[in-house]
């Protein structure tokens, strides 16, 4: 499944979710996320964090797409076709199942309005692994040339979906992540794509990551901040 076709996949599941009532189903769950970031337990909040949720899931297939033109324009395919295979193969096998279920009954909906979020949380998860992978490649890449690979920055948002996908399930995924990077081999990678130093230099000063993007967090831009 290339990223056009999980895209469209994405769209089409995402679209049953309304902001509000989306938020109302899944308010136990966003309920305990409000505490750490300071916000009160309301409605207004779910609704807010719900945002992102939906931001976090939407964002995949584009920078799936961006991450494979950025290894072909730096020389760094090597390195970063691994964690597109990875993230790609986890959020098509999501996708697949979700094409081949049946559609929602509209007029049965849970009770006083709620709705079935299941299949948001199956996306969840199959986006977790990618902004996951995507935090720890920019992490690596970032400390060892100065700039990160991308101006996605993923980690608070990646905190909050490991608090509603749960602990069970995103400690799996990042045991994952982690022998992937451990297998990686980053430095010797950037080493031999030999990236034009002044190049980067001039991206740093700009607060641009390689991709040339600006760096911007991604819970951020929905007011979300652990500080």
């Amino acid at each position: 499944m290339d990223t056009a076709a999980l895209s469209q996949v994405i769209t089409a599941t995402l679209a049953r979710f309304e902001p509000v009532s989306g938020a109302e189903s899944m308010a136990i769950r966003l309920a305990k996320i409000s505490k750490p970031f300071g916000l009160p337990d309301s409605a207004k909040s779910r609704e807010q964090v719900f945002g992102m949720l939906l931001d976090y899931v939407q964002h995949v297939p584009d920078h799936l797409a961006g991450l494979k033109l950025i290894g072909e324009r730096h020389h760094i395919s090597n390195l970063l076709q691994p964690f597109i295979d990875l993230s790609t193969n986890y959020l098509a096998a999501t996708c697949r199942d979700l094409a081949a279920a049946p559609p929602p009954a509209p007029s049965k909906p849970l009770s006083k309005g709620l709705v079935d979020m299941g299949p948001f949380i199956s996306l969840l998860q199959g986006a977790y692994i990618f902004n996951r992978l995507l935090e720890e490649l920019n992490d690596e890449i970032e400390s060892f040339i100065g700039i990160p690979l991308t101006g996605a920055s993923t980690m608070t948002a990646n905190l909050i979906v490991h608090d509603v996908i749960g602990d069970k399930f995103a400690n799996r995924l990042d045991r994952i992540i982690d022998t992937l990077i451990a297998r990686s081999t980053i430095t010797k990678s950037l080493i031999e794509a030999q990236l034009a130093s002044a190049q980067v230099i001039s991206l740093k000063k700009a607060g641009c990551a390689l991709s040339g993007e600006a760096v911007e967090d991604l819970a951020g831009r929905h007011h979300l901040s652990l500080f």
